[in-house]
């Protein structure tokens, strides 16, 4: 039987082969009209410097049979194939396909084969086969048909997860500063929580199906032995990072991990609310400013043992009442709420010290993000109202692009430069075309002018030498 990352491999390579025989397929297949058996050679090691975010066998690890390098026995799919998880085609051939910049315009050939490597792969160095597939390539579209080759390398496991490490920060987790009486936070804790989002991720768009519904909403995380057990979840051994269903309806999706409630939380118990506001802030919708006019002294905001929940956010909420911190907490205020009922170290509360702490409702009022109000039951309810959202969308797909050209020190999109901004509205529009396909998306990315035509080379010490 067919799997769909050998079908997708041979579509992808027999689309790129008709539309100019690129070096990359020659290497594989040698121009030939047969189908190749092998991929991309050399699988490079993970040296330590990306998180092994293997999954337990899944599509794209050892021993699944999915690896490009097994001898493919599918038939050739012809320009037009999808997968059998029904990824679009590698090339689009309809009337109204926009070709993208032309090869004349594009940065020097070089700087874009380590951007590819970089953003794929997470490798600073660039494999000879990239190399001579960027620098055969005509057109967008073959670029486009290298990226989705490049996915269905097991080196797209380091890419993806270098991503999700950058974009939520979590190298900080190692000297995050915690009140910590109990011994909580431990230093295992922390490297845990380092692998989860990045385990999860890499699963969701390699081995799933790729949807951002998906990434913000599935039931379930990635967990090792260690992380388990601050989730208080029986039945997890080992080191191994696995998918293991959060058990509560009060957990979904990407922002309902314990490592992502931990890294957007401050040092005491609970956290100051506008901490999980800048979450949202900054991984959902992008927004700019909203700073604080006035130095707040957090230091005031502890749990009392005595007063119920309702007093606890009536004292959080009056320094933020003054006209010149209401205009901006009228919409910070209602977040942080609906997460305060995790702890600073991302673990659910329950029953905390302060009595239940039971689902925040909330409205974000009209005027401020959105033209409408958007009134939310609980913390769920506002991340799948959230990511539903083409402002969301969008977010994303201006996360992506930026880190897959340049990728800034800092992941906070207010930080970003201006410079690819004209790139963003037709990636946006076809990721939200696709239904959120964050495959499609990365392989958009590459077709984009801000890809193409930026000449600064990707300047990181995130990233793993190659072989």
């Amino acid at each position: 039987m067919t799997s769909p990352s050998r079908a997708l491999f041979e579509g992808t390579r027999q689309a790129a082969r008709q539309a100019s025989c690129l070096v990359v397929i020659a290497l594989v297949a040698g121009c030939s009209s047969h189908p190749a058996t092998s991929g991309l050679d050399a699988q490079a090691p993970n040296d330590g410097n990306v998180p092994d975010v293997g999954t337990g066998g899944q599509r794209g690890t050892e021993g699944d049979g999915g690896s490009v390098d097994a001898p493919l026995d599918v038939a050739d799919a012809g320009p037009d194939a999808t997968s059998d998880d029904g990824m679009a085609p590698a090339v689009d051939s309809s009337a109204d396909h926009d070709p993208g910049p032309g090869a004349e315009t594009w940065a020097p050939r070089d700087v874009l084969a380590q951007r590819m490597s970089s953003f794929f792969w997470n490798r600073a160095d660039v494999d000879p086969q990239v190399a001579a597939a960027v620098q055969a390539a005509t057109s967008a579209d073959d670029l486009s048909t290298l990226a989705g080759v490049m996915l269905t390398d097991p080196r797209a496991r380091d890419g993806v997860a270098a991503f999700f490490t950058w974009w939520l920060r979590l190298a900080d987790l190692a000297t995050s500063p915690k009140d910590d009486p109990d011994g909580i936070f431990t230093a295992d804790v922390r490297a845990s929580m380092q692998r989860e989002a990045p385990a999860f991720g890499t699963s969701v768009i390699l081995d799933g199906d790729a949807r951002y519904e998906t990434l913000m909403t599935a039931p379930y995380t990635f967990m090792d032995a260690t992380l388990a057990q601050h989730y208080g979840v029986a039945g997890v051994t080992g080191s191994e990072m696995r998918q293991v269903a959060y058990g509560t309806p009060a957990r979904i999706g990407l922002l309902g991990e314990a490592s992502v409630l931990a890294r957007f939380a401050g040092n005491t118990n609970p956290t100051w609310p506008p901490r999980r506001f800048w979450l949202i802030r900054q991984t959902v919708l992008c927004r700019r400013g909203l700073s604080s006019a006035v130095p707040i002294n957090t230091s005031a905001f502890t749990i009392s043992p005595d007063e119920p929940l309702r007093g606890q956010l009536d004292d959080l909420t009056a320094p933020t009442s003054p006209v010149n911190c209401h205009a901006c907490h009228v919409i910070v205020n209602p977040v942080g709420y609906a997460f305060l009922k995790f702890n600073t170290f991302g673990q659910y509360w329950d029953d905390g010290p302060a009595g239940p702490f039971d689902d925040q409702p909330g409205t974000l009022p009209a005027g401020v993000f959105f033209d409408q109000d958007l009134t939310f039951a609980d913390q769920p309810d506002l991340l799948r109202q959230l990511q539903a959202l083409p402002e969301a969308r969008e977010c994303f797909a201006w996360i992506v692009l930026n880190f897959a050209v340049s990728r800034p020190s800092s992941s906070d999109p207010t930080s970003f430069a201006s410079a690819l901004e004209p790139s963003l509205p037709p990636l946006a529009t076809a990721f939200q075309a696709s239904d959120g396909d964050i495959r499609q998306l990365m392989a958009g990315v590459v077709r984009t002018p801000g890809f193409l035509q930026t000449t600064a080379p990707v300047t990181t010490d995130a990233a793993t030498p190659g072989p």
